[in-house]
């Protein structure tokens, strides 16, 4: 995961806390921002970013909803914030 690129929504908690995750972690992750939903979730699944990160109802929605096959998306058990928010990637 370390330099991986991160889909984040523009002016939202989850893109701030995921910058303070790496950082602390020190992951060098990249961020692309988005100011939409739809359009974080289309470049995730287009394969524009390894990670995606919102609240964890929201990725397990997401997962569900618009994943080709939701099983090949992991979602990390531990919530990276005090707010429910957490990370998926692709399983390969």
């Amino acid at each position: 995961m370390k330099g991986a690129t991160v889909c984040v929504q523009s002016k939202t908690t989850s893109n701030r806390h995921a910058r303070e995750w790496s950082t602390i972690n020190k992951m060098d992750l990249r961020f692309l921002e988005f100011s939409s939903l739809p359009e974080l979730r289309k470049a995730f699944f287009d394969k524009r970013c390894e990670i995606y990160t919102a609240d964890r109802s929201a990725i397990y929605a997401t997962r569900l909803v618009y994943a080709p096959t939701p099983q090949d998306y992991q979602i990390f058990p531990e919530a990276i914030a005090d707010e429910p928010l957490s990370l998926v990637v692709r399983d390969n």
